[in-house]
């Protein structure tokens, strides 16, 4: 994880090439619907993919998540020394880096979007640790 959000925060102009993609891939849908639930729902992706996904804002992101991916390996470490201090430092570092995406991309489809995987990695660990803290007291 901290090595893709490196890759990120050291080449942002990458998210201009997903967002020109991503439009180009929205625009040949749209030219295929007639309807206008569908038009209105690509139109509004498209605007805010033409908001949100710009280089400084994906930039910010990487650099948060890379904070947060820190925190949660110095949980792990401190978890595999079997400390309870790292169950602490596991939560918090998932919990920090699930706000920072939704505080950099926001409560749309895109905040949602990125967080998704750190939700469910967020959930099952919880989850799994909570379950073995036993073994740390």
């Amino acid at each position: 994880m901290m090595v893709s959000n490196y890759g990120g925060y050291s080449q942002p102009e990458e998210v201009v090439q997903l967002r020109e993609g991503m439009i180009a891939q929205l625009q040949s849908e749209a030219d295929k619907k007639n309807d206008e639930e569908s038009l209105n729902a690509i139109e509004f992706i498209t605007t805010e993919a033409e908001a949100v996904l710009i280089p400084e804002v994906y930039q910010k992101h990487s650099l948060y998540r890379m904070v947060g991916c820190f925190i949660v390996l110095l949980g792990l470490v401190l978890l595999r020394n079997l400390k309870s201090i790292g169950y602490h430092l596991l939560v918090a570092g998932l919990i920090f880096t699930l706000f920072t995406g939704f505080y950099t991309f926001g409560l749309g489809v895109f905040g949602w979007l990125f967080n998704l995987y750190y939700m469910c990695l967020a959930a099952f660990s919880i989850f799994y640790y909570t379950r073995k803290r036993a073994l740390l007291t």
